[in-house]
């Protein structure tokens, strides 16, 4: 979990590493952390960025969900920022850069990025491996099964992608999460309306 606080003339930055799977129990407190700390509230703050994925189905709705919160209530304006395209960040007008999130059982979410065009997609590993084949840089934001390069500096490509869309005020009056495969239930659901067919 990262929560960041970004004025004009300073920023602050908290990492909570023991959050896994228990985002709706940490997100909040650490936002009151970062916000106190500063000596603000949540209705000083104006803009709220987050990731909207791809990632952990989990707690990436967390994520969108508190913040669709946050702009109803207090009419905050949103960055969504694409986790894909974060990692993939430094490497921009370095050749074909193709950036991971390790989606498990041989699969990933998969960013490609060349000369200023991306495509996401979830690839299995066949697929994966002729993508990086033609490769400049092949990345990930985290461990990964597939020998991606660790971006050590991820959350600055991040950051650094909310300071130019804040920049171009380029706010999503709607936005959802970015989910590039069907959830585990959807999958079975689906399976199950086959089988009665």
């Amino acid at each position: 979990l990262f929560v960041a606080l970004l004025t004009e003339d300073k920023e602050d930055r908290e990492y909570v590493t023991d959050c896994r799977s228990k985002h709706s129990v940490c997100l909040l407190p650490t936002v009151d952390e970062v916000l106190k700390r500063n000596g603000l509230t949540i209705k000083d703050v104006g803009v709220c960025a987050l990731t909207v994925g791809p990632g952990s189905f989990t707690g990436i709705r967390i994520g969108v969900s508190t913040a669709k919160a946050f702009q109803y209530a207090l009419s905050m304006k949103i960055i969504a920022v694409n986790s894909l395209e974060a990692a993939a960040y430094n490497y921009r007008g370095k050749g074909k850069t193709v950036a991971i999130i390790d989606a498990k059982h041989g699969n990933a979410f998969t960013g490609i990025y060349e000369n200023g065009v991306e495509k996401l997609c979830f690839l299995d590993t066949v697929s994966l491996n002729k993508e990086v084949e033609t490769a400049d840089n092949f990345v990930s934001p985290y461990e990964n099964s597939f020998g991606a390069k660790i971006v050590e500096n991820y959350y600055d490509g991040f950051m650094a992608l909310i300071r130019e869309k804040l920049e171009r005020k380029e706010f999503s009056l709607d936005f959802a999460p970015l989910y590039l495969k069907l959830s585990q239930a959807e999958e079975e659901e689906n399976a199950h309306k086959k089988l009665d067919v």
